[in-house]
């Protein structure tokens, strides 16, 4: 497990989808959708991650942007950059 694996905020997220959603000319329409899926991101259960790695980490915020589908289209997009972004957000280092 990698104890420093980054996560989204929300806001964070919401800013990855607003770039989405005006490059493909939707809207963002659940907020809570996207606090929803970032939290995927970081979520602990007494104080231990979830996530035991970044993959696991980018399939669960995949799976809750497609389930949730905070834009109003092309949530499919969404969930394709975000999770790019995590991932090199993660291997910068």
């Amino acid at each position: 497990m990698n104890p420093r694996l980054r996560g989204f905020s929300t806001t964070q997220l919401l800013g990855v989808a607003d770039k989405v959603a005006a490059e493909f000319g939707t809207q963002v329409i659940d907020l809570a959708a996207l606090a929803a899926a970032a939290a995927t991101t970081t979520a602990e259960i007494s104080g231990v991650r979830i996530h035991g790695n970044l993959s696991e980490a980018s399939e669960s915020l995949r799976r809750s942007i497609l389930r949730l589908a905070p834009l109003s289209s092309h949530n499919t997009e969404l969930a394709d950059v975000s999770c790019l972004i995590l991932r090199e957000l993660n291997l910068a280092d």
